[in-house]
Parts: structure tokens; sequence; C-alpha cells
């Protein structure tokens, strides 16, 4: 059961975004996610493991995110790399999520907001990372 938000699941298809080494992304349209607490989908359609993977990438759908480790240490690392604004600015979003339920340290999100905002580019998230500090 997840520790924070309402307790109303919905069953829905998100897309998933994953990313390679060098920080280009793929989409898996159509994913289905249960009206279920957790839901642990398995994509198997890559001949290579991705680096990571963010869920509800595209935002076509409506759900917490919980970043595993692999994506929360890549997207720490590579989040000013990330070239679609859309995307860029949900993995802000979750990554300041993920510290309000605890994923990720205070430290830990400082670091990344020292490291990525300087070249943030896009206009609407500025004030939601300054707000978040």
């Amino acid at each position: 059961m997840p520790r924070n938000g309402d307790k109303i699941y919905h069953e829905q298809k998100l897309e998933v975004v994953v990313y390679d080494q060098d920080v280009n992304q793929r989409t898996v349209e159509n994913v289905h996610i249960q009206g279920e607490a957790l839901t642990r989908e398995r994509v198997s359609v890559f001949k290579h493991k991705p680096c990571a993977i963010l869920v509800n990438g595209n935002l076509k759908g409506y759900c917490r995110t919980v970043l595993d480790q692999e994506s929360l240490h890549y997207f720490l690392q590579n989040l000013s790399k990330v070239k679609d604004d859309l995307n860029r600015s949900y993995i802000w979003r979750t990554l300041w999520d993920n510290l309000k339920i605890k994923v990720l340290t205070g430290e830990q999100f400082l670091q990344c907001v020292l490291d990525h905002f300087l070249t943030e580019t896009e206009e609407y998230t500025m004030p939601v990372i300054i707000q978040t500090i």
C-alpha cells in the first residue's frame, strides 16, 4: 500500500518512456495499469535493459510515480540532458514528490537543483523548482 495519496485506484493505460545511456528516449504506448495500490507491469519489448524508466511519460494519465533506484540515480545525473520539455518538467515534479515520500533525500534533491537548474530552459518549470527549495 502506498504511504501517501488517496486510496482510490483506477485502471488506465499510460505511456512509459525509457531512456538509454545517451539520454535518448523511447515511448511505449498503451501500458495497462491495474486499478490496484501497486502495479508492477513488465515492459518486455526491449533488446537491452533501459537505463531509466519514466512511468506516465508524456502525461497521458494520472498516477503517483515512485522511481526505482536506478532511474532515480540516472535522472539525478542526467536531468538537464533530457531533451523533451514535458518529460523533463515531469521528472522535476516526480523528484520533488519522491523527496516528500522519502525515496530521495534532501541533499540529493538540492544537489540536483545545483547541477541542473541553471541549464533549465522551460519557463514554466523554473518557478516550480524555485518554490520547492
